[in-house]
């Protein structure tokens, strides 16, 4: 899943310039962080044991910035119910292409908040 995260950032950088910095920590970490502040980042921390994905997206200014749990059910990936800011997730099962969609959208594209 990070891969995916990774990659999707890469793209949007290949597209528009590098904008963000990509850092993976192994297998379970990936962090997305601004190359010029004041951007939105994003930290996606995935526990392998439990299968629990936390998400924490502080906030570039004043806010209270985006972050929840997210939980692997199979193929899917679902909300645990405690996302905190916007945009919130639908509530249905999500791909792990979607999830990376829901995370990095409002930090790509941040006119889209």
């Amino acid at each position: 899943m990070t891969g995916i995260i990774e990659r999707d950032v890469l793209e949007f950088n290949e597209a528009r310039g590098t904008q963000f910095i990509v850092s993976p920590e192994g297998n379970s970490i990936v962090t997305v962080i601004p190359k010029q502040p004041p951007m939105h980042a994003a930290v996606v921390e995935i526990s392998p044991n439990t299968g629990l994905i936390n998400v924490t997206c502080p906030p570039a200014g004043l806010g209270i910035g985006r972050r929840g749990t997210f939980k692997e059910a199979g193929e899917k990936i679902v909300s645990t119910g405690d996302f905190v800011g916007r945009p919130e997730p639908s509530g249905e099962p999500m791909t792990v292409e979607e999830f990376s969609r829901f995370v990095l959208e409002p930090i790509l594209f941040q006119s889209a908040v």
